[in-house]
């Protein structure tokens, strides 16, 4: 290694003294200015590219934190003002992420999006800044990294940014395995890790990609890392802010400090979990909608004189009302719900109303909900360690229910009580994204994603057998699995359908399909398969062999749910559409179109139309969710609309029928229980 020492001092820019106990770092290795604010440190040029500080609490740098070595200045001087605001305990912050700023075609997620995104944030929730978790822009190149400098820049809010893959994507494309490719980032926005204090909280940026690293830079990261925690493990809470998603040993690591809070993105989706004594929390993106249909949005965390508090804010987009659209009517009975219900259709056991409920804020009120049909009051609720995105399962005979939690821990409860029977964690807990359901039969729980199944007995929770199928489970999917006969048939991304032996696990048949993750799920009734093929397409399988019966054109790029009834096939898609199909020949026979969504929830969608829920389909008509905040009634042989019924919120779980009538519920928490001649 070939070092030099740079140095300079820290001074207060109002008085002109010197700065004592300031950190200074050159990436690698961290030292204090003394009590003239001076400070000295070795740097290779080779592998150091920059001189920074972590800026305390009470001040703001003139020119910025850090100084590029390449620039030659000597001394490396910073200056500093007082800042009050960032003394105060009591403050907010805005996570947004993933907004994949790009400067050509006809993308929803350009400079202008942005500016207007940030401008409502500091409207609804006036944040002292804003963390910008990575992926900030589509490839990472010059221009695109300068066009989000000049928005941040000129933004009413101060926003801190932190490197995300794709914001070294036209490096590391041009490069070559082994190099770094965070140059165009660094030169642009800064350094790709650092820290800052504030508000008595202490703020480290991570990066966790180290493919976009070389070895050398990734050693000198780590070593920066360790010695930052370990010299900020002084009772101050610690905030880590990151793109993607923290790994196991990542988080063994950082339960042995301070650690409270975890902030990252990547994943398009919105997942929190605790672990040891930190809250990690993913957010969706800001500019469209999430990957699991999360509405766009950010995340608010308000910090107190101690502890802090998370909320998912969504970025609202209301319908209005269409023509010839009515009030609800008068229900049996409405309760409110808190948090709302996401994409779970509640259960009916034949008394209660059993829902999965997913809790995005800080998961204490993530688990299963018992509803009484009767009085529409909570009958017990039981507490699970992350949301459960999807419907529970029921099995009727023992009177229990099945359901799994996004991080992968299957849980079986009394129906009755809400006691647990057994919990088991999946391979991979808590680091799976499992938005399916779970299925049962015969005294079996079936349930994983696309990293793989599980077989579980429902007695006692012992583990049958578990089959991996992929590395992890990207993207998050609501595909879950069906049984048929001897078979479990999933929906695996991008590879297709498979059928496992319900015994043992092993793959039966698989057809290769370009099935995506935001498909719906694959929808097994009598010996067939229904599915989502190529785009605009669907599918029709032979349940027991795989083998492709017909190819039908979809109204949309895909499909979002699918049910079947009659010799007819119902489809609704990602346009918002819903689509009748012939059974026999894949024909269409009619197609209805559903208003504007109220919130962006469609995947990399910016402004669209909808449907996320599956619809009620009976012989004579259905009733159709939407995300526009009505239940359209639908005629079933004509496809003619009878009436639109406004609940004033988007509505992405299907609706439930019961011995009482048609629950329905909304995504601001309202559940509603109709007597069915209401809503025809």
């Amino acid at each position: 290694m070939n070092r030099t020492i740079v140095g300079g001092r820290v001074l207060d820019g109002g008085t002109g003294s010197g700065l004592e106990g300031i950190p200074v770092s050159n990436g690698e290795d961290i030292v204090d200015t003394d009590p003239d604010g001076r400070y000295s440190l070795g740097v290779d040029p080779e592998i150091h590219g920059y001189v920074m500080l972590t800026l305390p609490d009470g001040y703001r740098a003139i020119g910025g934190f850090y100084r590029h070595l390449a620039s030659g200045r000597k001394p490396l001087d910073f200056e500093l003002i007082p800042y009050e605001r960032s003394t105060d305990r009591c403050f907010s912050l805005a996570q947004i992420t993933d907004t994949h700023l790009t400067l050509a075609g006809n993308r929803s997620w350009t400079g202008k999006a942005l500016r207007e995104d940030l401008e409502v944030i500091y409207g609804i929730d006036k944040p002292d800044f804003v963390v910008a978790t990575g992926d900030l822009t589509s490839k990472g190149e010059i221009s695109q990294l300068e066009i989000f400098r000049k928005i941040i820049s000129a933004a009413t809010l101060d926003v801190v940014t932190v490197f995300g893959g794709h914001d070294g994507n036209s490096q590391r494309f041009a490069g070559n395995p082994g190099e770094t490719f965070v140059g165009n980032y660094e030169k642009v926005l800064g350094p790709a890790w650092f820290s800052f204090d504030y508000g008595g909280r202490h703020f480290i940026s991570y990066l966790g990609e180290d493919y976009f690293l070389s070895p050398e830079d990734t050693r000198m990261k780590e070593l920066w890392f360790s010695r930052n925690l370990e010299r900020h493990d002084d009772g101050r809470d610690i905030v880590i802010l990151m793109h993607t998603s923290p790994t196991q040993p990542f988080l063994e690591v950082v339960s042995k400090y301070n650690v409270k809070l975890i902030l990252h993105g990547h994943w398009h989706s919105s997942k929190v979990f605790r672990y040891g004594k930190a809250l990690v929390a993913s957010t969706p993106p800001l500019p469209f909608g999430g990957i699991d249909t999360s509405p766009r949005g950010y995340r608010l965390v308000t910090f107190g004189e101690t502890g802090f508090t998370v909320r998912l804010r969504h970025v609202e987009k209301r319908a209005e009302p269409t023509d010839g659209a009515g009030e609800a009517p008068q229900a049996i009975w409405s309760t409110k719900l808190s948090p709302g219900l996401d994409r779970s259709t509640p259960v009916f056991t034949g008394e209660d109303l059993l829902l999965g409920m997913s809790d995005e804020n800080d998961c204490a009120s993530a688990g299963v909900l018992c509803i009484g049909t009767g009085s529409g009051r909570a009958r017990w609720n039981f507490v699970t360690d992350s949301s459960i995105k999807n419907s529970v399962a029921y099995d009727g005979g023992r009177d229990v229910c099945a359901a799994i939690s996004v991080c992968g821990t299957i849980y079986v409860i009394e129906a009755t009580s809400g006691q647990m029977l057994w919990s088991e964690a999946l391979p991979g807990h808590p680091h799976r994204w499992i938005f399916t359901s779970p299925a049962v039969d015969d005294g079996v729980v079936f349930a994983g994603a696309k990293s793989g199944y599980a077989a579980v007995d429902i007695e006692d929770g012992s583990m049958i057998w578990y089959s991996e199928l992929e590395g992890n489970d990207a993207w998050c999917c609501y595909a879950s699995p069906e049984t048929y006969r001897n078979l479990l048939v999933v929906m695996v991304s991008r590879r297709g359908i498979l059928a496992l032996g319900k015994s043992d696990g092993a793959v039966e048949w698989e057809t290769e399909l370009s099935v995506e993750y935001h498909y719906a799920p694959h929808l097994v009734q009598g010996d067939r398969v229904l599915t989502g093929g190529e785009r605009e397409e669907l599918v029709l399988l032979d349940a027991g062999t795989g083998e492709i019966e017909w190819r039908g054109k979809l109204a949309g790029r895909y499909p979002t749910s699918l049910s079947m009834n009659g010799g007819y096939i119902y489809a609704t898609t990602s346009e918002g559409s819903l689509q009748c199909f012939d059974l026999k020949t894949g024909a269409e026979v009619w197609t209805y179109q559903s208003g504007p969504d109220w919130f962006d929830m469609s995947p990399y969608i910016r402004g669209g139309r909808s449907i996320l829920a599956r619809p009620l389909v009976s012989d004579s008509e259905i009733l159709l969710p939407g995300c526009d905040g009505f239940i359209h009634v639908i005629d079933s042989g004509t496809g003619g609309c009878r009436g639109r019924i406004n609940l004033g919120s988007p509505i992405t779980a299907g609706p439930c029928r019961t011995d009482r009538g048609i629950c329905i519920g909304t995504r601001d928490g309202n559940l509603y229980l109709f007597e069915e001649d209401q809503l025809g």
